[in-house]
């Protein structure tokens, strides 16, 4: 190389999420998390109304994106699992659903029968 070289960078510039992007997202972060239940023998399923809450809970940290999103789900999910988790240590059901009841989001047992992992 001769020093008349250059290196040309281009910056990279990504517009913002839509919702269904950050939808399918939310779904992908929460099939994260069952992947490192599995070794618990724990399943977990979000309703589609958490979905919006935690779009909406990621929003008011941030501009939106992934990032918030993830820390939302860490937050509002993954504690509030983990809290109830220690709380039933001895009778941890297997598969567990998060709704929501109001402006809160709540967890309960799921029936054995119903297949959680495909959310």
């Amino acid at each position: 190389m001769t020093s008349s070289s250059s290196i040309r960078c281009r910056r990279l510039s990504f517009g913002p999420l839509s919702q269904t992007e950050l939808r399918q997202i939310c779904r992908l972060l929460v099939d994260d998390v069952n992947q490192a239940l599995i070794h618990r023998n724990v399943q977990i399923s979000i309703d589609d109304t958490v979905v919006d809450w935690l779009l909406k809970k990621a929003e008011e940290e941030s501009n939106s994106g992934a990032r918030p999103l993830r820390r939302a789900i860490q937050r509002h999910i993954e504690d509030e699992l983990s809290e109830f988790m220690i709380r039933h240590k001895d009778n941890v059901p297997e598969r567990i659903e998060f709704t929501m009841n109001g402006e809160e989001v709540v967890l309960m047992a799921a029936p054995k029968d119903v297949d959680l992992i495909a959310n």
